[in-house]
């Protein structure tokens, strides 16, 4: 009966930084600072959000490919919750035209 209920009891604690990874991980920047300081369990699930890395996807249809770059570079700039870290993946039909942008 003992070991049941510390199994229940690790399910809803697992559970519960589940859900609050889940709101955390959405939040914006400054919000998502202000929460890592909540307590050392909230600074945990903050620490581990930020370790693990956000893929973002942009696309621009725009025919002026320097503008084409812009418009997905600033796209996936203003997604992820550290803008200082982002790696970006430029292509298009003409390797060399890729190249000087």
């Amino acid at each position: 009966m003992e070991k049941s209920k510390k199994t229940d009891t690790s399910f809803i604690a697992s559970m519960n930084d589940d859900l609050l990874h889940n709101i955390l991980r959405r939040l914006p920047a400054k919000p998502f600072a202000f929460a890592s300081c909540v307590n050392r369990s909230w600074n945990i699930v903050c620490n581990h959000i930020l370790s693990r890395p956000k893929m973002v996807s942009a696309f621009s249809r725009n025919s002026d490919q320097l503008k084409a770059v812009e418009e997905a570079v600033d796209k996936a700039l203003s997604e992820p919750i550290r803008p200082d870290f982002v790696i970006a993946n430029i292509t298009c039909g003409n390797m060399e035209v890729t190249l000087r942008l």
